[in-house]
């Protein structure tokens, strides 16, 4: 009698696929939330990483100029001339003109933030960003003629830096710092951070410029200037470089209303405004 083997059964019947499927399917929605927290935490590193560049360039633009900021008027948009008045010094590295949070751009006419591509036409854009995306500015001429041409960054001022001549933009002159020397506690002075717009000068005097936003990305002009810093980029809070070259991040919005953005800024004011801070930003 001829004895026959048992065939091997070969591959996998249906059942057996399916349980390979649901494990794959669950190491892929434990492995993908793990890198997604990996990358965002590799960014916020790479934004810390161009702060102190932009320290060293603060102080070496401050070094050659007797110790002072410029003072805000060589353009034509004085919270943002400090894009014309460093130029030389970042176009040889332009990305460090963008936190590698935010380097795409808002959509024009739209409430809430919407993200775009960086390649599309201008007119497709806001002039202004959000909490991850970039505002425009006009080129530096002398680097740039072509007329219409625009340069976008995701970094803004402390507007209360500059050396100014007179009231500009409703900020008094002796509100302003001037200088990176300026005798004070520099540790909890703003002078470079994480921003939706090309800088702001938040006050506790001019109800406009401390207005906290409604809604995350809120932007309601240019003189709300507490609500250009008043984002969550990375995590709840943003990256910001202090005027004594330390770098920290804010642990949720509300935070930035606590720091010396000048020197008669009352740093305590939002503790008996708290009602006006939505939930969101505390």
């Amino acid at each position: 009698m001829k004895l026959t083997r048992p065939r091997r059964r070969s591959g996998f019947n249906m059942v057996e696929l399916l349980v390979v499927i649901a494990v794959i399917a669950v190491l892929v929605s434990l492995i993908l939330p793990a890198i997604h927290r990996a990358k965002r935490r590799a960014r916020k590193t790479n934004c810390t990483s161009n702060l102190k560049q932009w320290a060293v360039m603060w102080n070496v633009f401050t070094s050659d100029n007797d110790g002072n900021f410029s003072t805000g008027r060589s353009s034509g948009f004085p919270r943002g001339e400090w894009v014309w008045a460093l130029s030389s010094a970042y176009m040889e590295k332009p990305s460090l003109l963008k936190c590698p949070e935010a380097t795409w751009r808002r959509a024009r006419n739209r409430n809430e933030e919407v993200r775009l591509r960086p390649d599309m036409q201008e007119s497709a854009y806001a002039y202004y960003g959000g909490p991850s995306t970039c505002y425009s500015y006009p080129a530096n001429p002398e680097i740039e003629p072509t007329p219409g041409t625009f340069w976008s960054s995701s970094y803004g001022l402390n507007s209360w830096a500059y050396n100014v001549e007179g009231t500009l933009q409703g900020r008094l002159p002796e509100f302003h710092w001037r200088t990176l020397d300026i005798g004070w506690e520099t540790s909890e002075v703003p002078l470079f951070a994480d921003a939706m717009w090309r800088g702001g000068g938040p006050d506790t005097i001019l109800p406009d410029k401390f207005e906290p936003p409604t809604v995350h990305g809120e932007w309601t002009g240019v003189g709300s200037e507490s609500k250009h810093f008043s984002i969550k980029r990375h995590g709840n809070g943003i990256n910001i470089l202090f005027f004594d070259g330390s770098i920290r991040s804010t642990k949720k919005p509300i935070d930035v209303y606590s720091f010396k953005w000048h020197n008669r800024y009352d740093t305590d004011a939002w503790k008996t405004n708290l009602s006006q801070f939505p939930d969101w930003m505390k």
